[in-house]
């Protein structure tokens, strides 16, 4: 059985880890706030300056160690906010996510994307509960499906953007996102050392 953990809060964000049920985590998406409780709760570090993340600081390589350490981890999304988010995989974006539970004695092969935030004006944003969420559903949806990462992210960041322009937390405009067709994004793939 695969496990998406959605972290939700930064208060919850780390109690997936006060157990050992952690080990089964296939895919995480916390924001940068619950990437840094987790990896305090098992004991790694992350460079101070880990905020520029997204503006190329250079710490994707620092992030992956994360796959070292949940043996079953096959994506890591980190929710950057306005600015986007960092997907973190053991598959290239261009292949279909892996829908087999995996198990790993070493550090796998991690590649890296930059995604762009939803295309939402702040002033059109109305509420952002449950936009991770929805990014999550949209990425889930496309995991059964059988799509590429980039289509997954490409329905999930759609998804996000039906939150953030509704009052509810999942916006009943969900059901009208169709199936993509190829993704459309300006991410770069990064293979991390």
């Amino acid at each position: 059985m695969l496990v998406w953990y959605e972290t939700t809060d930064l208060h919850k964000a780390e109690n997936a880890f006060l157990t050992s049920h952690w080990w089964h985590i296939s895919y995480i998406s916390p924001n940068l706030n619950e990437l840094k409780s987790i990896f305090k709760r098992l004991g790694l570090s992350l460079p101070a300056d880990i905020d520029g993340i997204a503006d190329g600081s250079g710490h994707v390589a620092t992030v992956s160690h994360i796959f070292q350490h949940i043996p079953s981890l096959q994506i890591l999304l980190l929710k950057l906010g306005k600015r986007g988010s960092l997907l973190l995989s053991t598959t290239e974006v261009h292949q279909p996510f892996s829908n087999v539970k995996v198990w790993r004695q070493s550090q796998p092969t991690v590649y890296a994307r930059f995604y762009d935030a939803p295309a939402v004006a702040s002033g059109d944003i109305v509420n952002v509960s449950g936009s991770g969420d929805c990014m999550a559903s949209g990425i889930i949806h496309g995991i059964l499906n059988g799509w590429s990462i980039d289509q997954s992210v490409d329905l999930g960041t759609k998804a996000a953007a039906c939150s953030l322009l509704s009052l509810k937390t999942v916006p009943e405009t969900l059901n009208q996102l169709t199936s993509a067709s190829a993704a459309s994004t300006d991410g770069r793939q990064l293979k991390v050392p």
